[in-house]
C-alpha cells in the first residue's frame, strides 16, 4: 500500500512456517495503518510515525485466531530482528509460560512491548497486556471516557482513542475500534519518540507517554489518556506550545489556529448538554434469513458494538439513517466496530453464514 510504500522491512509468517507475509485477514494492516500510515501523502490517513519502519510478524490466522507459542515465537523473532517497538493487538485471558517468557526476553533485548488491555469490559488480568513491563493500553472515546467494552484496572498502564480511522488491505480508509486499534496509536507514538531521541531507552519512552497524561473521566487505568505532544516534549526536554484535544492527538499536533478555535469548556456546555454515554445489551440468534437486525437513537458520535458468547464467526455492521453501512467487522467473541455517526437512528445488524448462531451484542453510544 501507499501508506507503507518504502518502509515494510522482511518478516515472518509462523503460521506457514515462511517468508509470505501478507494480510488474509486484514486486522494487521488496520493495526498498522493506525500505528504508522503516511501523512501528508493526499491519500488515506495518517498513523503516528510517518518514518518508522515496519517489521510484519504474522501469528494469527485468516480467521484471526492463533496460539500462545505462536505469539512468543513472534515476539522472539522481533526482538532478535530488531525491533524497538512490538505492537501486540491480541491476547486472551489464560496466561501462558511461552508467552510470558518471550516477552520478558523481547524486553531484555531493549525492545518496548505495547498491548492491548481486551475487550471484556472487565478488570481481570489480559495477557500479555498485564505481564510486568508492557505497556497495556485501554480504548477510550472522544470524551475522555472508557468505551464499555474496553479492559480497565490497575494494570492497564494508559487509555488512547479506541477509534481511528485506518486502511484495509483494499486502500479503502475507514474506522475502527477496540483496544486492538487505540494500542497501535500508542506504539505509534512510541516509534515518534524513539525518531526524535533514537538514544532512549524502552523505559524511557515508556515514562514519557505514561507521566504525561491527560485526565480520564472516572480513573479506570493507571495513569490517563495520552498526549503525544506532551510525551515528546518530556523526551525531548522541551515543552508543548498547545494542548491537544483527544482528536488531534490522535493524528498530528494541532496548530495553534485549531486549538483557539475549539469552543471552551464553559460555551460548549451552555449550547448543548454532554451527551449521556449508554449502552444497550441484546442477546440473540441469526435466523435463517442470515441477519438480525437492531435500532437505536442516538445524539451523534462514535458508536461501537461488539460481541461475545458467540458460537459461530458473526459480521457486525453500524447502518445510518440513510441505510448505508458506516462500518463492519468479522470475527468471534470480543470481535468490535466503531464508527462515527450523525445524531438520529441508526441500526446495528448481526449476520452469520450459519443460521442460529448465538451472540450477546453490547451497544455503546451516546444517547
Amino acid at each position: 500500500l501507499a501508506e507503507f510504500a518504502g518502509r515494510v522491512l522482511p518478516g515472518y509468517n509462523f503460521i506457514g512456517n515462511n517468508t509470505t507475509v501478507s494480510d488474509d485477514n486484514g486486522h494487521g494492516t488496520e493495526v498498522t495503518g493506525v500505528a504508522l500510515a503516511q501523512g501528508n501523502n493526499a491519500t488515506g490517513v495518517a498513523g503516528m510515525c510517518w518514518t518508522c519502519s515496519i517489521l510484519p510478524v504474522k501469528v494469527l490466522g485468516a480467521d484471526g485466531t492463533g496460539t500462545d507459542s505462536a505469539a512468543a515465537s513472534g515476539l522472539t523473532w522481533a526482538a532478535d530482528h530488531g525491533a524497538r517497538v512490538i505492537n501486540v493487538s491480541l491476547g486472551s485471558t489464560a496466561s501462558s509460560a511461552a508467552l510470558a517468557s518471550a516477552v520478558s526476553y523481547a524486553q531484555s533485548k531493549g525492545a518496548l512491548v505495547v498491548a492491548a488491555a481486551g475487550n471484556n469490559s472487565s478488570n481481570a488480568p489480559f495477557y500479555p497486556a498485564s505481564y510486568p513491563g508492557v505497556l497495556s493500553v485501554a480504548a477510550s472515546d472522544q470524551f475522555d471516557k472508557l468505551f464499555s467494552y474496553s479492559d480497565f484496572g490497575s494494570w492497564v498502564d494508559v487509555a488512547a482513542p479506541g477509534s481511528n480511522y485506518t486502511v484495509a488491505p483494499s486502500g479503502n480508509s475507514y474506522n475502527f475500534g477496540g483496544t486492538s486499534s487505540a494500542s497501535p496509536l500508542v506504539a505509534g507514538i512510541a516509534g515518534l519518540l524513539l525518531s526524535a531521541v533514537p538514544a532512549a531507552t524502552a523505559a524511557d519512552v515508556a515514562a514519557a507517554i505514561t507521566q504525561t497524561t491527560d485526565p480520564l473521566i472516572a480513573g479506570a487505568v493507571a495513569s490517563g489518556r495520552v498526549n503525544a505532544a506532551s510525551a515528546m516534549a518530556a523526551i525531548t526536554g522541551g515543552s508543548p506550545t498547545a494542548s491537544p484535544s483527544p482528536t488531534a492527538t490522535a493524528t498530528a499536533s494541532p496548530t495553534p489556529t485549531a486549538t483557539t478555535a475549539s469552543p471552551s469548556p464553559t460555551a460548549t456546555t451552555t449550547a448543548s448538554p454532554s451527551p449521556t454515554a449508554t449502552t444497550a445489551v441484546f442477546n440473540g440468534n441469526v435466523p435463517a434469513s442470515g441477519s438480525k437486525s437492531y435500532s437505536l437513537s442516538t445524539s451523534g458520535g462514535v458508536v461501537t458494538a461488539s460481541v461475545s458468547g458467540v458460537t459461530a464467526d458473526v459480521i457486525i455492521a453500524l447502518v445510518s439513517s440513510t441505510g448505508s453501512t458506516v462500518a463492519s467487522a468479522t470475527g468471534g467473541s470480543g470481535t468490535a466496530v466503531s464508527g462515527t455517526l450523525p445524531p438520529g437512528p441508526l441500526t446495528i445488524v448481526v449476520s452469520s453464514a450459519a443460521a442460529r448462531a448465538k451472540f450477546r451484542l453490547s451497544v455503546a453510544y451516546y444517547a
